[in-house]
């Protein structure tokens, strides 16, 4: 596996897992903060026109574990999929009123940030691009595309020897 592969699937996860911390801090970071810091925290989300409910949080956290292993294996679905993720976060943002956050929430969220935009230019730019293209990517990085291909070739042959 080549240097470039480890950093990228190192990457992934990194991101991953930073997503989804950045997702739970809430509820773990509370005790840390003063009774003023959590008065602030309960405007989050004033002025709304979208509210996300805890419901859609999950989904979008089961959605970036699927995109993270679609880009741990390759798959071009992978790469897609988290795409469309961080353009519906994009999205979303102006629609979601005020948002306060802890440091070191905001901190969290500003590597992920910076986590994702890198993923997704080694996902897109060479030499990484290329083995999106292969199809039936296995999870070393080989290609199994031509399996399917040799096989419906050799059915074509006549049999020799019979």
């Amino acid at each position: 596996m080549t240097t470039t592969t480890n950093i990228f699937r190192r990457s992934v996860v990194v991101g991953y897992a930073m997503y989804a911390s950045m997702l739970l801090l809430p509820f773990v970071t509370h005790h840390l903060y003063t009774a003023d810091m959590l008065s602030l925290l309960t405007w989050t989300d004033v002025g709304a026109i979208v509210s996300l409910n805890p419901l859609v949080s999950l989904l979008f956290l089961i959605a970036h574990f699927a995109a993270a292993v679609g880009l741990y294996r390759f798959e071009a679905w992978g790469r897609t999929l988290l795409l469309i993720l961080i353009v519906l976060d994009v999205a979303l943002t102006p629609l979601s009123g005020v948002t306060i956050g802890a440091p070191i929430e905001n901190t969290v969220n500003f590597v992920v940030i910076l986590v994702y935009g890198g993923v997704l230019a080694m996902a897109f730019l060479p030499p990484l691009a290329a083995k999106f293209r292969e199809v039936g990517v296995s999870a070393g990085g080989e290609s199994n595309s031509g399996d399917a291909a040799n096989m419906s070739v050799q059915a074509d042959r006549p049999a020799s020897g019979r």
